[in-house]
């Protein structure tokens, strides 16, 4: 992919179907058959064949699709800026977490679901990885280690963890960023929250 320069971030990495399939559901329920498909028509070529060819959950796409799929989303359903991603994010931990995990996260401890969810990198990309740098009470810090940051992700997989600390029983998590695209020496997310 190398509209809109998308093609410069991690060439090499590969995400999950779940993830794409996430953004392509939530075009689908907030904009319509006729949204979605001027979602789909506004794609790099190489994304709109990916998604033509049916995305398959357990397999594995090119990150560049991903980012692409979280602009166009943004572009047309949000502002532009990138701010719908954290959004997507919340909305993918939703929607990719079967029933029975969201029970288990509602009895679950909050720094042992972000502990897991940090494990959980492994299973959604094929490089990289999610840390959790610091574990005490009522706050956490995950380092996320990736070849080459994309402010679309970052703010997706914020999203994406603010929420799993809310199915786990979390309130009024807050949470402070720190990012190598800011000059930040590492990704990270701090969370804060009170009990349930």
């Amino acid at each position: 992919l190398t509209r809109r320069g998308c093609g410069r971030y991690n060439e090499a990495l590969n995400v999950k179907g779940t993830a794409l399939r996430a953004r392509l559901r939530y075009v689908e329920e907030r904009a319509g058959l006729e949204g979605y498909r001027r979602f789909v028509d506004a794609l790099a070529p190489q994304t709109r064949a990916i998604v033509d060819a049916r995305i398959l959950a357990s397999a594995w796409y090119p990150f560049a699709a991903f980012i692409d799929l979280c602009e166009v989303v943004d572009r047309q359903l949000g502002q532009g800026d990138l701010a719908l991603c954290h959004e997507l994010g919340r909305y993918s931990c939703d929607a990719n977490l079967p029933t029975l995990y969201k029970i288990f996260f509602r009895m679950a401890d909050v720094q042992y679901i972000l502990r897991r969810a940090a494990a959980a990198w492994q299973v959604n990309y094929d490089q990289g990885s999610m840390t959790m740098v610091a574990d005490e009470d009522h706050r956490a810090v995950l380092r996320m280690v990736v070849p080459r940051p994309h402010r679309a992700h970052c703010l997706s997989v914020r999203g994406w963890i603010v929420r799993a600390g809310e199915l786990s029983g979390a309130k009024d998590v807050r949470v402070a960023e720190r990012c190598r695209l800011e000059g930040d020496p590492h990704c990270e997310f701090e969370l804060a929250w009170r009990d349930k």
